[in-house]
């Protein structure tokens, strides 16, 4: 992940040092695509649960993939540390039982926490509900960063393909609970699929046409 985002940080630097001179810039405008392993979409029929999207997120069932609009963000400059923010969501049924995860964070902290001293780790939280009721927002999903390919275009586009997206321990408890009577039959860390984070740096606009034709290729509307 330290690498990731050396690398990262290099490639911003180069393109955007001169319209990036403040720590910290906002982001937004774009989305995250899930491709959904096989082995998850098996675990949950397994366990007679049906996905469906929670608008404005969208679910591409003959694809598999799972789509979530990013309205904004922050991230850290020099480390590129931060929050992305994400609306719509994920809904789990089965039977009269209903589970909701929305407006998810991808967090991309990796570095030790200044306050606490703790290790962090980049994850993704999202706003859990049960029945309708909201519950609180748990660290859902565990992200690897380790076979990222990222690309930065002169005019603030950052794409990152080829996150890895896994069940936390907190998310597999919560489904085991949910839906399995606390069996342990999702195991954490399942797989869950392969991620594509696209947004742009706010501020920064041009006629970028190598974007709009990567857009059309993740497109799954």
């Amino acid at each position: 992940m330290k690498t990731f985002l050396t690398r990262c940080l290099l490639v911003v630097c180069m393109t955007c040092a001169s319209a990036w001179a403040e720590p910290t810039a906002q982001v937004g405008f774009g989305a995250t695509t899930v491709k959904l392993d096989p082995d998850f979409l098996a675990a949950l029929e397994g366990l007679g649960i049906a996905p469906a999207a929670i608008r404005p997120g969208y679910l591409n069932a003959r694809r598999g993939t799972l789509r979530f609009p990013i309205p904004g963000g922050a991230l850290d400059l020099e480390s590129l540390e931060g929050d992305i923010l994400h609306t719509g969501g994920l809904s789990l049924s089965s039977g009269a039982t209903e589970v909701s995860l929305l407006n998810f964070v991808i967090e991309t902290y990796s570095t030790e926490d200044p306050l606490t001293g703790l290790d962090r780790a980049p994850l993704l939280t999202g706003l859990a509900g049960l029945n309708g009721d909201t519950l609180g927002r748990y660290p859902v999903f565990d992200l690897d960063f380790s076979e990222a390919d990222v690309k930065v275009s002169r005019y603030g586009r950052v794409k990152v393909k080829n996150v890895g997206v896994e069940l936390s321990a907190a998310g597999a408890l919560a489904l085991n609970v949910a839906f399995a009577g606390g069996e342990d039959v999702v195991p954490a860390g399942l797989f869950i699929g392969t991620a594509t984070v696209s947004t742009r740096i706010v501020g920064l606009v041009g006629d970028d046409e190598e974007d709009d034709e990567d857009d059309d290729e993740d497109d799954d509307d």
